[in-house]
């Protein structure tokens, strides 16, 4: 299972499911991409940390999903193999992601 987060049509952050390697319940693919994004950069609007984050420049990921261009698209896109679980999908709903 892996999930790409991606703003304004740049891939952002990523990750894979990790339960069983890392032995822990919550390492769902979401947490794991939320995690490396240090989602906290966000919680200030005023914040303009997001605007210099690189683009994962990753040959694997480019393969797997290629998103339309939008010529205005200001929000975040999350790419998930499969649908979120309960959990998950709470924290993208606290987090106003969806």
């Amino acid at each position: 299972i892996s999930c790409i987060i991606t703003y304004n049509n740049r891939i952002i952050s990523y990750g894979y499911n990790n339960t069983n390697k890392d032995s822990n319940p919550l390492a769902h693919a979401e947490v794991v991409a939320l995690k490396k994004l240090n989602f906290n950069i966000f919680n200030n609007p005023e914040n303009n940390k997001i605007n210099s984050l690189e683009i994962i420049n990753h040959e694997e990921l480019k393969e797997i999903i290629q998103p339309i261009k939008f010529t205005n698209n200001n929000e975040f896109r999350i790419y998930i193999s499969c649908e979120p679980c309960a959990m998950c999908y709470g924290i993208f709903f606290f987090l106003k992601l969806f």
